[in-house]
């Protein structure tokens, strides 16, 4: 018995003793992109929310021409590293719509589902999570005109630049690898990062995502968003035109695989999700072919509903493995791996495979 409590005790003073060290930093960057100028008015209710779905969903129809956008942003984000200090390599840590970077280090059920303590603690990587242009701890500008793609892209592009110098304040640190790793949205802007600036990231993952978009539009509709002029706890912070889930049904739909989740997820879920702009979700499922030539995998959940249709392995082609095969039409001369985690939905670090779906994220790093 008491051989035991000694061994529990050595089991915890080693996790102590191994825990990450984390600083929360607020930079400014200033960036410019070529936006896209939508001839739209920022809904300003749920009822002109659901309208605009409705609408940008009209095949044949268009909203958009182009304009430059630029200027100085404030950026939340937090740097991660083991209890020794700085690592030799750094996975710069981009989340998707809904979330803020507290995706990667989630604090639901005592952080037993934070990436981020898995590539930190158990495989001595240091990581950099950031808030997206409009989301959390960064700046709220205009939801449609600011608020895109290619701006976030840039945001992305300044920080990972940063870090390569080695003059990210509070890091100053030069890292012998920089590598990158995004989820839905996240990973759009890391495959955009890596097509416009093929030299700058040394391995690449995209989670939650395909070289197919297709289904766009059945996230949108089972995401069941309302304007956040109509959330209280929104209100002060996001000006019409940003969205948010607030129906535990409608973050079921768009981020969990029915018996793959703790239904206690769903309401801390809802307490928890961030708003998203317009701006961004008009452009998800509109990936780009590119020049990176490095290590890249895409891992998806067999389930995923925005880029698998609800069944990844549901292909038409007997030849074809999964959906995530046809992604080499991407990056046709990346390195590319991909992996179909069983039973899993859009929402990968939400559910129970979260460990296996880490594993291999961490192990495909490792090993580049």
């Amino acid at each position: 018995m008491l051989r035991s409590i000694f061994a529990i005790a050595l089991a915890l003073a080693a996790r102590l003793v191994s825990a990450k060290h984390c600083q929360n930093l607020t930079i400014p960057v200033t960036i410019s992109a070529q936006n896209a100028v939508w001839n739209i008015t920022a809904p300003s209710n749920n009822v002109e929310v659901t309208n605009f779905i409705l609408d940008v969903n009209r095949q044949g129809h268009s909203y958009i021409a182009d304009a430059f956008k630029g200027g100085t942003y404030n950026i939340g984000t937090t740097y991660c590293a083991p209890d020794h200090g700085h690592s030799k390599v750094i996975q710069i840590l981009t989340h998707g719509g809904g979330f803020d970077r507290n995706y990667w280090d989630l604090s639901f059920n005592n952080f037993n589902y934070s990436y981020v303590n898995v590539a930190v603690d158990e495989y001595g990587f240091s990581t950099l999570t950031w808030d997206r242009i409009g989301v959390g701890e960064s700046d709220h500008p205009d939801p449609i005109q600011d608020v895109q793609a290619a701006l976030s892209e840039q945001a992305l592009r300044y920080l990972t630049e940063q870090i390569h110098n080695g003059t990210f304040p509070g890091v100053e640190h030069e890292f012998e690898k920089v590598q990158h790793v995004g989820h839905s949205i996240g990973s759009g802007l890391t495959l955009s990062l890596i097509r416009d600036y093929p030299t700058i990231s040394d391995a690449a993952v995209l989670t939650g995502f395909s070289a197919n978009g297709t289904w766009a539009d059945q996230f949108m509709f089972g995401s069941s968003w309302l304007s956040t002029t109509e959330i209280p706890r929104y209100q002060k912070d996001y000006p019409a035109g940003y969205i948010a889930w607030e129906y535990p049904s409608g973050i079921q739909t768009a981020f969990l695989a029915p018996g793959n989740f703790d239904p206690e997820a769903l309401p801390w879920s809802v307490n928890n999700t961030k708003p998203t702009s317009i701006g961004e979700i008009v452009q998800v499922g509109s990936p780009v072919r590119n020049n990176f030539t490095g290590p890249l995998l895409i891992i998806t959940g067999e389930r995923d509903l925005v880029f698998c249709g609800g069944d990844c392995y549901q292909i038409g082609n007997p030849a074809v493995p999964s959906i995530l095969n046809l992604s080499t039409i991407l990056a046709p001369d990346a390195q590319l791996e991909t992996i179909v985690v069983p039973g899993s939905g859009h929402g990968l670090n939400m559910e129970y495979s979260h460990k296996q779906t880490y594993a291999d994220i961490n192990k495909f790093l490792q090993n580049h």
